[in-house]
């Protein structure tokens, strides 16, 4: 299985198969699910997975953002409030508890609440009902909750700034995101997926990535992970000239990857003019894979005439294919 069956989460990595089996069994349930995983990673995906393969789907999909908002707005935000509660000409409001009643609530970066509003979330699971913000009336709550966090909660835990009794309330079923650095056999597929998403954008040339471009973004740590990912590859199909994402349609954080280490010459008996053919090769080849194995353009690309080229690939024996 390359992908989910919701929400186009990609991956082959056995790290990610352990993602799947989660999401399989916390679907097949109501019990509380914490995500933990780096920003960009894909926690709120997993989150509608869950909910949508669950008994839940027909229910609305409600995202509270823990950190879009002040902490008192959070509070009116989840809780909602009646008339009385505020000063001005405000009607009564339902919070997000109350409009996500039979489906599921989805806490992104549940590590940002306040104190206060931790106290009131455990309050809430533990006893299925709330309270408007101003108001005395017991509303009941049923919908499902699933947290998520770039935080390490047992840190947070340990330094006070998060409730332990809320930590272990919520991890019923914890599913940990592994980063894109920690999984790059997938960004084959991925870079697939998001270019089947974004060609649509490209005027309708065709945008492949040619083995050099990919090895590139092999090398590449993706600190924003997915996310970054996923960017890096609309930028590049939308901007992109040609039919083919080349080196210099990536940002210089990527092309600056280059590995210099494969300047060392490794222990073993290999002479300094054996790797220099080496990385020959392997230059004069990435360039005919960028220009579609277009001898004139190949040559212009790496600065030498069409001649030399044809001396190398004859010298290297390299051939398309």
């Amino acid at each position: 299985m390359n992908k989910s069956k919701n929400e186009n989460i990609i991956g082959k990595n056995p790290r990610m198969f352990e993602v799947y089996k989660a999401i399989g069994k916390a679907a097949g349930n109501k019990a509380l699910v914490l995500i933990q995983g780096e920003p960009g990673t894909g926690k709120e995906l997993v989150a509608r997975a869950i909910h949508f393969r669950g008994c839940l789907r027909k229910g609305p999909f409600v995202v509270v953002d823990c950190t879009g908002l002040p902490q008192d707005f959070l509070d009116l935000e989840l809780f909602g409030y009646e008339k009385v509660a505020l000063t001005g000409p405000t009607a009564q409001r339902i919070g997000k508890f109350e409009l996500a009643k039979g489906g599921t609530l989805f806490f992104d970066e549940t590590g940002n609440l306040s104190l206060p509003t931790q106290t009131k979330l455990l309050r809430a699971l533990e006893e299925k009902k709330i309270e408007r913000i101003g108001g005395t009336e017991s509303i009941k709550v049923d919908g499902r909750i699933i947290a998520a966090t770039h935080r390490d909660l047992e840190k947070a835990v340990r330094e006070g700034s998060f409730r332990e009794d809320l930590y272990y309330r919520l991890n019923v079923v914890l599913i940990n995101l592994p980063p894109l650095r920690e999984r790059k056999d997938d960004i084959p597929l991925l870079v697939e997926h998001f270019l089947r998403r974004y060609r649509s954008e490209s005027q309708g040339k065709l945008k492949y990535v040619p083995l050099k471009t990919m090895d590139l973004l092999m090398r590449y740590d993706w600190p924003g992970n997915v996310r970054e990912l996923e960017n890096v590859i609309e930028r590049a199909v939308v901007m992109g000239k040609g039919d083919a994402i080349l080196a210099q349609d990536l940002p210089l954080e990527i092309q600056k990857t280059s590995d210099l280490s494969r300047l060392i010459i490794p222990s073993g008996g290999t002479s300094l003019e054996e790797r220099v053919g080496e990385l020959e090769k392997e230059l004069i080849t990435g360039a005919l894979e960028e220009t579609g194995w277009v001898q004139t353009k190949a040559a212009k690309l790496l600065g030498i005439s069409r001649r030399i080229i044809r001396y190398k690939m004859e010298k290297y024996r390299i051939e398309r294919g």
